[in-house]
């Protein structure tokens, strides 16, 4: 880890010289990658994702994008973690294969760590949608998760029918099953006109 970090400063530093920037904006992100490292030694990840994220707007490389994935992985983001891990080994895929060695490595942690959730329906599940945390999922379909709160709806034509509210933990799997009970009556069968009947003589 020590390493990368070291790594991470002096590639930065020429990725900048390369590019034919100012010393003064060199400066700048050199200093905001110290932060960033002092920042990630005693625990604050928020302020030391704040750092390395300002970096990556401006010179996204692979170090840096390590960093950032350590620190949502830290702050328990663990998805947006995995995202970062993996642009971070891509982008170091034939030019820095120490950050490469060492994303797989957390890619591999993450993995193990993730909630892992199966959303499924009872009842009537026709033109139902499963929307997970408001994304649209597939039942019986497992997915990874960060730990902590979450929302299960379904709904048909946009109108919801169930929900589940439910929490997960780190290394944990879970069954959500949402039941559909009674199918709304169409608009179609709304507006249809009810028949009377009438006495025959």
């Amino acid at each position: 880890m020590h390493a990368a970090l070291a790594f991470l400063g002096a590639t930065l530093l020429i990725a900048t010289n390369a590019h034919g920037e100012d010393e003064l904006g060199a400066r700048g992100l050199r200093v905001k990658f110290g932060e960033g490292v002092a920042l990630e030694a005693v625990g604050r990840w928020a302020d030391a994702l704040d750092r390395f994220g300002d970096i990556a707007r401006v010179r996204p490389t692979p170090e840096v994008e390590f960093h950032v994935g350590l620190c949502l992985d830290r702050l328990g983001r663990l998805r947006q973690a995995d995202r970062a891990y993996r642009e971070a080994r891509d982008r170091g895929w034939f030019t820095a294969p120490l950050v490469v060695s060492e994303a797989n490595e957390r890619l591999r942690d993450l993995d193990a760590r993730m909630p892992r959730v199966t959303v499924g329906l009872d009842g009537d599940s026709r033109n139902v949608t499963i929307l997970l945390d408001g994304e649209r999922v597939d039942g019986g379909v497992v997915q990874r998760l960060d730990a902590g709160p979450h929302v299960a709806i379904a709904a048909r034509n946009g109108v919801p029918l169930a929900a589940v509210a439910f929490s997960t933990q780190e290394r944990r799997s879970r069954q959500i099953t949402l039941r559909v009970l009674i199918r709304p009556i169409d608009q179609a069968a709304r507006d249809r006109p009810i028949a009377r009947a009438t006495a025959s003589r």
